[in-house]
């Protein structure tokens, strides 16, 4: 691959290459003086050409299955395993200076091979687009953009809150067509505290991994640690042992373990740390202190005990191997607590390393806010992406949890237009409802109901839900559904316009459940609103089901067979109640675990499209399930077996 260097990296718009006056280069933290590549800077009128472009093509990616989205990523993820990993793994150790893989700034040559893979496995042209560009000019072209509406960030600190200033500006000017989500991952100070119990060897070899891995240069990284004075005298003999041990060098000789930082701006900035070390009186250097740019950015793991727990280094995030080391006093371990906590602006990943439980236990509380992630006897570093919800809070980011649902769910809208009636459970009298029985005031309740949630409808955008309240419609819905009969003229007029409105604006309807007095005539609506407006792969209605209910697994096995019969799509989503406090008690599971259970079975049904007993005969329908849940557990197990769908294709 060096052969080939230096690279020419062009703009790619709307699948054309195209060169810039402009360029600037990316160079080999490993050798400085060899170019990497030489790329393209984007302009404003070409940025503006491509926000024009992917705007165009944004209502036919929504409308795309998930399932195949999901496809061409997963077979991106093939083809950088496979077909493409020598080189994908040469680009990213020769620009970045690491020799494990980890996305990081100044990483072009990679990420434009990245880009070419993502083409080869079937992202369209005009949904990814490679632009290069002045950070500057980029953010200020596309933040002055009326159509921005969202923006998610992982870098520094400083960087965010300046974009975060321009989103707000923006917002007081009127510029944006509705208001943007802005979710950041950004700097941390991350700490570690040594119990007087710990178990000192393992502490002593997490911290140093926890440091001086890539370099120190990623946010997780271990940049301050606090050791109890016990303990201390064993315990700094084991990090000296193990950072003295460690190879550093260049990136291409697999044995070194430390390579050079990143780039320029990092190593004068390191090194400008180090430097105002040796006549600092309140810093012992313990290992390293040595840097130098000759022939890479080298900057070799440092170690430093200070005697100033407020001093820059325990504060200041430097991104790099450097770390702060205090010894506190054992009888002020909770006086140590409240320091950690109040030292630093940042919360993202913090190390508790105690045996005794009751410290673990008082650490835990003391320091709930100092850290997105937190990590007990283990280094504060390595958490897997979809296993464990990655973010932090205060000045380290949104604490939106990358890797997981709840970051997806920040750019999702569900809005709706209620008004709530509950019914006595016990009043199970029948109810007239011929048309000549009700007043003109329940026919203008219909007509503003529709029109209330038209008018909500239309705050929404493309792939958002729109929860919809049957019963609001007045006592016409109400009586017809508490009776099971089908709906009225004018209800069925006004649930059809609303439906069309839906399906037309690319969003998504549930209808919203109600107690178990009213579900089963509700349940007879949805059906009928499905077989009617889930025609086409594109779900519309969406019917809630709710597991506390002990029908509620036959009443999806009846949606299902129905669904199969009846050629249309079935969309469901699943939450474990709603009227609880007004409902029979004789139709609720008895126990938490039994509505556990039929929630997950229910799930496990859907997600692995599994039909009903005495249905076998019959094909599947297409489904889609929303989950709403608080309970971690069935949310673990549904993005397991979804993840597991999905890779068996």
């Amino acid at each position: 691959m060096k052969a080939e260097f230096p690279a020419t990296i062009p703009n790619r718009i709307n699948g054309l290459e195209i060169k810039t006056k402009q360029s600037r280069s990316q160079v080999n933290p490993s050798r400085h003086k060899d170019i990497v590549a030489n790329y393209a800077l984007a302009t404003s009128d070409q940025l503006n050409t491509v926000v024009d472009a992917v705007l165009k093509a944004k209502p036919a990616r929504e409308a795309t299955p998930f399932e195949d989205r999901a496809a061409i990523f997963l077979r991106a993820c093939e083809l950088v395993a496979g077909k493409y990993r020598s080189e994908m793994v040469a680009a990213t150790m020769l620009g970045q200076g690491k020799n494990i893989w980890q996305a990081e700034i100044d990483a072009l040559y990679a990420s434009w091979f990245l880009h070419k893979i993502l083409l080869e496995a079937g992202l369209p042209e005009d949904v990814i687009q490679f632009l290069p560009g002045d950070a500057e000019e980029v953010t200020n072209t596309t933040l002055k953009r009326p159509e921005f509406s969202a923006l998610t960030f992982i870098g520094s600190t400083a960087t965010f809150k300046s974009l975060q200033k321009k989103v707000r500006s923006g917002i007081g000017q009127g510029i944006y067509n509705s208001y943007p989500r802005v979710v950041g991952e950004t700097g941390g100070k991350n700490w570690g505290v040594v119990h007087s119990s710990t178990d000192v060897s393992s502490a002593a070899l997490n911290i140093p991994r926890a440091a001086f891995e890539y370099q120190g240069q990623k946010c997780s990284a271990n940049s301050r640690v606090y050791v109890a004075e016990s303990v201390w005298p064993e315990f700094q003999r084991h990090p000296k042992k193990e950072t003295e041990a460690l190879k550093v060098g260049d990136v291409e000789d697999y044995a070194n373990f430390v390579n050079p930082v990143i780039y320029k701006r990092s190593f004068d900035k390191l090194n400008e740390f180090i430097e105002a070390a040796r006549t600092d009186s309140e810093l012992e250097l313990i290992i390293g202190g040595k840097a130098s740019k000759e022939k890479w950015y080298y900057v070799h793991p440092t170690i430093y005990k200070t005697s100033n727990p407020r001093h820059d280094i325990m504060k200041r995030e430097l991104f790099g191997p450097i770390l702060g080391v205090y010894v506190y006093l054992d009888a002020e371990w909770e006086e140590t607590l409240k320091l950690i906590d109040t030292t630093s602006r940042y919360g993202l990943t913090g190390s508790i390393y105690a045996k005794d439980p009751y410290a673990s236990r008082q650490a835990q509380t003391a320091l709930k806010h100092a850290a997105g992630m937190l990590y007990l006897n283990t280094k504060c570093t390595g958490s897997t992406v979809a296993q464990q919800p990655f973010d932090g809070s205060r000045d380290s980011g949104t604490n939106d949890k990358t890797g997981t649902m709840a970051h997806l769910q920040r750019f999702g809208v569900i809005l709706g237009y209620f008004k709530e009636i509950v019914l006595d459970p016990k009043d199970q009298s029948p109810r007239d409802t011929s048309s000549g029985n009700y007043s003109d005031q329940c026919y203008e309740m219909i007509e503003e109901w529709k029109e209330g949630t038209l008018k909500t409808l239309r705050m929404l955008e493309p792939g958002d839900f729109l929860a919809v309240k049957l019963t609001d419609a007045g006592p016409i819905s109400v009586d017809a559904i508490a009776a099971r009969r089908p709906m009225s003229e004018v209800v069925a007029k006004a649930v059809g316009k609303i439906c069309v409105a839906t399906a037309q604006q690319g969003s998504r309807l549930w209808l919203d459940a109600e107690q178990r007095v009213l579900q089963p005539g509700l349940d007879k609506w949805a059906i009928e609103m499905m077989l009617t407006h889930n025609r086409s792969e594109t779900l519309v209605v969406y019917n809630t089901i709710q597991g506390y209910f002990k029908g509620s697994k036959a009443n999806v096995d009846n949606h299902i067979k129905l669904a199969a019969q009846e050629r249309w799509s079935l969309g469901i989503k699943l939450v474990r109640r709603a009227y609880i406090e007004h409902e029979n008690c004789a139709l609720i599971h008895d126990t938490k675990e039994e509505t556990d259970l039929s929630y997950g079975m229910i799930a496990d049904m859907l997600l692995c499209r599994r039909l009903p007993a005495k249905a076998e005969n019959l094909q599947f329908p297409a489904a889609a399930l929303f989950l709403a849940t608080h309970n971690a557990a069935s949310t673990a197990k549904a993005i397991t077996t979804h993840q597991e769908r999905l890779l068996e294709g």
